[in-house]
């Protein structure tokens, strides 16, 4: 009787959890909310006219830019050297999560922050690292949206 009782509690505990966990899914990530907060201001003054004036975006790039293209079928693992050239940059627009298909979060470590935004999946990732210099921010690091 004792071991019934237990998997009782078991199975309660386990539908309860799953009934918080899918309560929660409509709600912004803690890693968004707490990014929120944490973030410089002056950082979200940046981050928001890097998206909008494409001048300032290109002047606000340290290139050629560290990081790493997104691995495309039936082609060649990329170089470890490579860099993002200048000539070739596609201008960055503002975050937009597709209808919730998709997730920020940053994480601030002294004057770097790194932003990774992902599928639901988390199969496709993408990866920035910003990083204030003689009191500017400039992107060093992009790794593009992919697998």
């Amino acid at each position: 009787m004792k071991e019934t009782g237990k998997f009782q509690w078991i199975v309660i505990l386990l539908v309860l959890g799953s009934i918080i966990a899918c309560k929660r899914e409509g709600q912004k990530p803690a890693t968004e909310e707490k990014a929120a907060q944490t973030l410089p201001a002056e950082f979200e003054v940046f981050y928001e006219k890097f998206h909008k004036d494409t001048a300032f975006q290109m002047s606000h790039i340290i290139f050629p830019l560290e990081g790493s293209p997104a691995l495309r079928d039936g082609a060649p693992l990329p170089d470890e050297n490579f860099r993002w050239q200048k000539k070739d940059w596609i201008l960055h627009k503002p975050y937009d999560d597709m209808g919730g298909s998709f997730s920020r979060s940053f994480l601030a470590f002294n004057d770097i922050i790194t932003e990774n935004i992902e599928d639901g999946t988390g199969q496709f990732t993408m990866v920035r690292r910003f990083a204030k210099m003689d009191n500017d921010w400039f992107l060093i690091y992009y790794k593009e949206m992919g697998k």
